[in-house]
């Protein structure tokens, strides 16, 4: 049960840091900025955004450049640079969104409204890999993750 969820989670992490210390080796001195989002869309609706807002306890960021659209979608972001840490989005991010996923369906807000981004600036060669846990972890909740790689 939530035991085992638990020591899985942190089986995970600890397999996710190994992965960035091989990560850190193959970087480019260079600093490259990650980022890392999960995405709700929304019906545009401003009591919706607010409702996720207040059920999350986090603040969202403006993804939206069209006032017309502003509340279409409801976006967490981390940013990150190649000198920090790796940061382990899929398992925090289902971390926060999991507990939270029976209040989400009362507002109207299904798992696949929820998509998760990775976000990844690089210099020369891109290069990324997922661990088969969190791809399942991912794939169980039905979100789709989405990766959009740019050269510097």
């Amino acid at each position: 049960g939530r035991e085992n969820s638990v020591r899985l989670n942190r089986e995970l992490r600890l397999q996710a840091k190994r992965c960035a210390s091989c990560q850190k080796h193959h970087q480019n001195k260079k600093q490259n900025m990650n980022y890392y989002r999960f995405d709700i869309h929304t019906e545009n609706d401003i009591s919706t955004y607010n409702a996720i807002t207040n059920l999350l306890q986090l603040s969202p960021k403006n993804v939206n450049q069209k006032d017309e659209f502003a509340y279409s979608i409801w976006a967490y972001e981390i940013e990150t640079d190649s000198k920090d840490e790796p940061f382990d989005f899929i398992n925090n991010f289902l971390d926060i969104l999991e507990p939270k996923f029976e209040e989400l369906a009362k507002i109207q807000i299904n798992k696949d409204n929820i998509t998760f981004w990775f976000l990844y600036e690089y210099d020369q060669q891109c290069n990324m890999e997922f661990n088969p846990r969190e791809m399942k972890r991912l794939g169980e909740n039905e979100i789709t993750l989405c990766i959009s790689c740019w050269e510097k």
